[in-house]
């Protein structure tokens, strides 16, 4: 039996439509709790999402699987961007934006030219997709908040942490006492 074609496409409008809706609480989430937890919970609900849709046959579980998909599209990608934007020097920022977004691109590009030359099996996309997901965690459990987050928050403790770990990250030794006098 043939399904209407509406029905396919809305799994990709479910997508975008919640990423739309997130955008309107999970910055705001971001700023108040950190990027850090934003992102790593994001990437947490996607490695159970992506693992879900390879097993699931049923049209109504993906349409809910792709709606979440949108909901941590924005911990993913917009919070990441801001997040990763924090850790580096200003003069070093617009080039990591650049190689971000191209990074981005080019995966999209990759995604196509599989379904379109390859294979029409989405099932591949979707183990890179965990892969991708079971090495960020990792990472991302390792680094601390950002830095400018901490400071702006003026939570001293914890930036003096983040320090010494990117001093630790970087091989330098540290010796920091920091003040609320000092990051203003």
């Amino acid at each position: 039996m043939c399904e209407p074609e509406w029905k396919g496409g809305l799994l990709g409008s479910v997508l975008y439509f919640f990423w739309c809706v997130s955008l309107l609480f999970v910055p705001r989430l971001a700023d108040k709790y950190g990027r850090r937890w934003i992102f790593l919970v994001a990437r947490l609900c996607e490695c159970l999402l992506y693992t879900v849709s390879m097993f699931t046959k049923d049209y109504y579980v993906m349409l809910g699987i792709m709606s979440t998909f949108g909901l941590a599209a924005t911990g993913r990608l917009n919070i990441s961007a801001v997040y990763l934007q924090e850790w580096v020097p200003k003069r070093y920022q617009t080039t990591i934006a650049v190689i971000s977004v191209m990074e981005q691109s080019l995966l999209e590009i990759l995604n196509v030219s599989l379904l379109w030359f390859v294979t029409q099996d989405t099932y591949d996309i979707r183990v890179i997709g965990l892969v991708l997901c079971l090495i960020t965690i990792p990472v991302t459990i390792i680094l601390p908040e950002s830095p400018r987050l901490l400071a702006a928050k003026g939570r001293i403790q914890e930036l003096e942490k983040a320090f010494v770990r990117m001093a630790w990250f970087n091989r330098r030794k540290t010796k920091l006492t920091l003040t609320e006098d000092t990051i203003k």
